[in-house]
């Protein structure tokens, strides 16, 4: 099995589970490796290599230490939040 398949399992997104990372491609992300949390845009998935933008720097993480890769919740920012109280 090789390990775009694997990861095609494993992948979350809106609660259910995904087949395959395509629509994942270009969308804020946060993937989970060796325990860590990555966040970023998702700009490619090989079988040996998983490649973020992140927002200072470009992430490659190898494929087989994916623990996991999820579309980005929505965050409301700080002044969105408190705009009204303030």
């Amino acid at each position: 099995m090789s390990n775009i398949s694997h990861l095609g399992f494993i992948l979350k997104g809106g609660g259910g589970a995904m087949p395959d990372t395509l629509h994942m491609i270009g969308k804020e992300v946060t993937v989970t490796a060796n325990g860590v949390n990555y966040s970023g845009i998702l700009i490619e998935v090989s079988d040996e290599e998983v490649h973020l933008k992140g927002p200072f720097q470009w992430i490659t993480l190898p494929t087989n230490s994916i623990g996991a890769i999820a579309l980005k919740k929505d965050e409301v920012s700080f002044l969105d939040r408190y705009e009204g109280e303030i």
